[in-house]
C-alpha cells in the first residue's frame, strides 16, 4: 500500500466533547476549559508555524447524555470553550457548529432532527448540516469550500484528500 502525503493548506479543528464529559465519570481525568483552550492554542500555533490556516469549530451541545457525562459544570466548560473559540482572532475562521446543531427549544441539547439518539453524536442529517455550515457563509471570516475526496466523502475547507492506493500485485501463476 502506498500512501500519498499531501500538504493541506488549511484544516478544521473540531474537538469531541469527551475532554469535558469524561470528567463526570473519571474525575482524575478532569480537564479545565483553560487546559482545553491552551491545547487548542498550541495546535493553532503549530499549524501557523507550518503556514496552515486553521478554522475552529464550536463544541456541539450534549445535554441529555447519561449523567454524570453531562452536568451543569460540564456545560459551563463547554460554554467557556465555545466563547474562546468564537472570540479567537488567531484563526482563519470559526465554524459555529453549536448554532447549527442546537435545538431551538432547548439550545443546550442537539436538535432531535440532527441527533443520532444518544444526544452526543449527530445522525446523517446532522453531519450533512455540519458540512453545509462549514462550506457556507455561516462560518465567520473567509469561508471554507468543499470538495469530494477520492473515496467520495465530503471534506470541508478545500482539503486535498490523501488516498491510499493499493500497489498492483503480480498475477499469480
Amino acid at each position: 500500500v502506498e500512501f500519498a502525503l499531501v500538504m493541506m493548506p488549511l484544516f478544521i479543528i473540531l474537538l469531541g466533547i469527551n475532554d469535558i464529559g469524561v470528567s463526570g465519570r473519571l474525575p482524575e481525568q478532569d480537564a479545565s476549559a483553560e487546559a482545553i483552550t491552551d491545547g487548542l492554542a498550541t495546535l493553532i500555533a503549530e499549524a501557523e508555524a507550518r503556514d496552515v490556516r486553521v478554522f475552529l469549530g464550536t463544541l456541539l451541545p450534549f445535554k441529555g447524555t447519561n449523567p454524570p457525562y453531562y452536568s451543569e459544570t460540564a456545560e459551563a466548560k463547554r460554554q467557556a470553550v465555545n466563547t474562546w473559540i468564537r472570540s479567537n482572532t488567531d484563526v482563519a475562521g470559526v465554524i459555529d457548529f453549536d448554532a447549527t446543531m442546537k435545538d431551538t427549544l432547548d439550545p443546550l441539547t442537539m436538535s432531535p432532527a440532527l441527533d443520532s439518539g444518544d444526544h452526543l453524536h449527530p445522525n446523517d442529517a446532522g453531519y450533512e448540516a455540519m458540512g453545509a455550515r462549514s462550506t457556507s457563509r455561516g462560518s465567520s471570516r473567509p469561508h471554507a469550500r468543499s470538495i469530494n475526496s477520492a473515496n467520495g466523502s465530503r471534506l470541508a475547507g478545500g482539503f486535498r484528500a490523501a488516498s491510499a492506493r493499493a500497489s498492483p500485485r503480480p498475477a499469480s501463476s
